[in-house]
């Protein structure tokens, strides 16, 4: 198994990213922005998961069921013991049909696809109340979850063939690609864009991007690194 070193920059990073996004729901004045936050996450874990998956692969020590199963250890109970919290909190101000809506939202987000489900869900004309939706906050974990579930795949495809390290131009070409879809879709189908992976897609890649050829990108000093 791969040691991996403690970043206290990229712990830094991942705090950041999520105050902005409590503050942005607590809608403190100037702060409109915040859901920025999310943005940064999803770069932070495409950075996290490639240099972890490359030093594996590198090594030889790469299995899926290894790292499925670090994922799992990770999430999962922290997810059941927010649910749950959630649930007690919530239960007196639910009545009828919206403790169904909870059950769903919650089965769905234990499986990972919580980002379907409320793309699906939000799009129909009868659509919840979205402050009424208490785990809306899992898309943003189901999108990573289906991240890691296909990014794994493409890595040992692209390591096993060379294209990890003599490619740089056509990883680029893909996440301009991904960018441009991003922009796309934003335009002509916001929700899809807000909800679905492949929007979301160019964010992991610039982290993966990072991880992968960051090395041959010129050294910056410790200030302006800082700044």
């Amino acid at each position: 198994m791969t040691a991996l070193r403690y970043r206290p920059d990229i712990e830094g990073l991942r705090a950041l990213a999520v105050l902005l996004v409590i503050v942005y729901h607590f809608e403190f004045p100037g702060i409109s922005g915040g859901f920025i936050g999310v943005d940064v996450f999803f770069v932070i874990s495409g950075f996290v998961i490639t240099g972890l998956l490359t030093r594996q692969m590198d090594q030889g020590g790469f299995r899926f069921g290894d790292f499925y199963a670090r994922r799992i250890r990770r999430l999962v109970p922290a997810f059941l013991l927010v649910s749950t919290v959630t649930f007690v909190i919530i239960s007196p101000f639910y009545i009828g049909d919206d403790y169904y809506i909870f059950a769903k939202s919650w089965l769905a987000s234990l499986m990972g696809v919580s980002n379907l489900y409320y793309f699906t869900e939000l799009s129909q004309y009868f659509a919840p109340e979205t402050r009424s939706l208490s785990l809306l906050h899992t898309w943003s974990l189901a999108v990573e979850e289906q991240f890691y579930l296909l990014w794994p795949a493409a890595m040992l495809w692209a390591w096993r063939s060379g294209r990890l390290t003599r490619s740089p131009m056509v990883f680029l070409a893909l996440l301009i690609a991904a960018l441009l879809l991003s922009v796309y879709l934003a335009h002509t189908h916001p929700k899809a864009a807000f909800y679905l992976p492949p929007a979301r897609l160019f964010e992991f890649m610039l982290g993966a991007g990072v991880a992968l050829y960051g090395q041959r990108l010129p050294a910056l000093g410790p200030r302006q690194a800082e700044a």
